[in-house]
């Protein structure tokens, strides 16, 4: 609630004269490309996350259960290291458009912009779509299916007619997923200079250094973020009544030679430009780096995965006690605050970033001048440090680890502890013979995905971290804006290989389940 109320109160004290710079020559670019990016974005990911799900999870051809996985890896690759990589293949310079020239073909059709822009975010989140929709797909009933095939309804129109509509919520759901995540991003426009709400925000902050104004543009933000909620609250109550029926789980049909050629093929392709070709990129520059080797990314390496790792700790277990107290209603309030816990990750990075720092500091300098008037002079009552950057993780990120968690507390039914407890189970004995093993799953799923995305985040890292302290991400943004690709390079792959290590458990539990089947 504290950034909801800062944006308001910015609201009303921005400083009229930034704020007439911001409508004339700033808002009326920002608002259209934020807008053509959600929308442009969100359709693309939808549309390749849920060709992917359907191919993999519909028909049979080898390789199969090997590209399942494959296709989840860019979870590990954030936008913003595709946007440099991408960024060097297209200038001017570059093999492929200086071979294009030299065709006589003009110059090279795939330049910086809106296109560029919006097809790279959609390499980065697509797997969102791919994963909650392949689940869709894996719950439908066999028996539909077959009932459509015997009225005469051909392949395409059972996908069009049955499956699809069946799979909708899980769609529409993911789908604002994507919408929220391109909404909050800062990295990936910042490299491309596409100006959107968020860098608004960010240069008001650090260029026009009115830290009031950026609460206002953060309140333009917020409206289409409360927009998006309320779509969610719309789907979200029907999501699990469009389930399959009764029936077999959906079997995968053969596909022939020719059309095995013709499904690897594409994948492969795909895999190549959002993958393989970018993991090539960023190991050649390495390459070329390694006589200077710099000790520091080892230290930036090392304190990106600290705080991520603490990070995860710390969300866990706060999620494990919300999810107890909403679980057991001791007060009326615990439902209500749960939600409200839960509501920061709806919010972009840069909106809770200057919702949460401005009043904190604001607090800061009221105790300081309290303190001052009756002699005692310190320049800092809070020694924040990096307590006010897990307190940004905590507000973004609680609502990754709450999902899972939950679930997992929601498995633990009162007979489970009354059976216990007449055992004689109590205390710690209690905690690790019944709740651990009902929860370990659902906190290492939490601990993953909060890992994920405290080592890719931007915005809460450069607005709320303490004075001189980096991370791999922000390291990689400075190069990167500056126009360093190939300095980029090293901290780009060795954030990329510390997010595999935790993203490869998930890739285990896919492999056993697609063997399973």
């Amino acid at each position: 609630m504290l950034p909801i109320a800062a944006v308001i109160y910015g609201g009303f004290s921005a400083e009229p004269e930034v704020w007439q710079h911001l409508v004339e020559f700033v808002l009326p670019t920002a608002i259209p490309n934020t807008l053509w990016l959600v929308g442009g974005v969100t359709t693309l990911a939808i549309l390749i996350g849920t060709l992917l799900a359907w191919l993999t999870t519909a028909y049979a051809f080898a390789g199969r259960r090997l590209f399942v996985i494959l296709l989840l890896l860019p979870l590990a690759m954030p936008s913003y290291i595709l946007a440099f990589v991408y960024l060097d293949w297209i200038s001017y310079p570059a093999p492929f458009p200086t071979w294009w020239r030299a065709q006589g073909w003009g110059e090279f059709p795939l330049q910086l912009g809106r296109a560029l822009t919006i097809v790279t975010m959609t390499f980065g989140l697509y797997p969102y779509v791919f994963l909650v929709t392949r689940q869709a797909f894996l719950s439908q009933g066999q028996k539909l299916i077959e009932a459509a095939a015997m009225l005469g309804s051909s392949k395409w129109r059972i996908a069009r007619r049955v499956v699809i509509p069946l799979s909708l919520p899980w769609i529409a759901g993911s789908g604002l997923l994507v919408a929220m995540e391109t909404l909050a991003d800062y990295g990936t426009v910042a490299i491309f200079n596409y100006d959107t709400l968020t860098t608004a925000v960010v240069s008001t902050w650090f260029s026009l250094y009115s830290k009031v104004t950026a609460l206002k543009v953060a309140g333009i933000l917020l409206l289409f973020v409360l927009v998006f909620i309320y779509l969610e609250r719309l789907i979200q109550p029907r999501q699990f009544e469009s389930s399959a029926r009764e029936g077999a789980l959906l079997k995968r049909r053969q596909l022939g030679a020719k059309e095995q050629f013709f499904v690897i093929s594409f994948l492969l392709t795909f895999l190549t430009i959002v993958l393989f070709a970018p993991m090539t990129q960023l190991l050649y520059w390495t390459s070329q780096q390694v006589g200077q080797w710099n000790p520091e990314w080892l230290t930036l390496a090392y304190r990106s995965v600290v705080t991520a790792l603490t990070a995860g700790v710390v969300l866990a277990m706060l999620a494990v006690g919300l999810s107890f107290a909403n679980r057991r209603q001791v007060m009326p309030a615990h439902q209500w605050l749960g939600r409200v816990a839960t509501f920061g990750y709806a919010f972009p990075g840069v909106v809770l970033a200057v919702g949460l720092y401005w009043p904190l500091v604001q607090l800061d300098y009221w105790f300081s001048d309290m303190l001052f008037a009756v002699g005692i002079n310190i320049n800092s009552i809070f020694q924040f440090g990096i307590t006010l950057l897990l307190i940004g993780y905590a507000a973004r990120f609680l609502a990754v680890a709450h999902k899972p968690i939950f679930a997992a507390v929601n498995r633990i039914t009162p007979r489970h502890e009354e059976s216990a407890r007449l055992l004689g189970a109590s205390g710690t004995r209690l905690g690790l013979r019944l709740y651990w093993p009902l929860l370990s799953g659902g906190v290492g799923t939490a601990l993953l995905l909060v890992f994920l995305d405290v080592m890719k985040e931007i915005p809460i890292t450069l607005l709320m971290r303490p004075v001189g302290w980096e991370t791999l991400a922000t390291k990689i943004f400075q190069f990167t804006v500056e126009g360093q690709w190939q300095q980029a390079a090293v901290p780009a792959l060795l954030l990329v290989l510390t997010s595999l290590l935790p993203l490869s458990w998930l890739c285990h539990k896919l492999w056993q389940e697609e063997i399973s089947r």
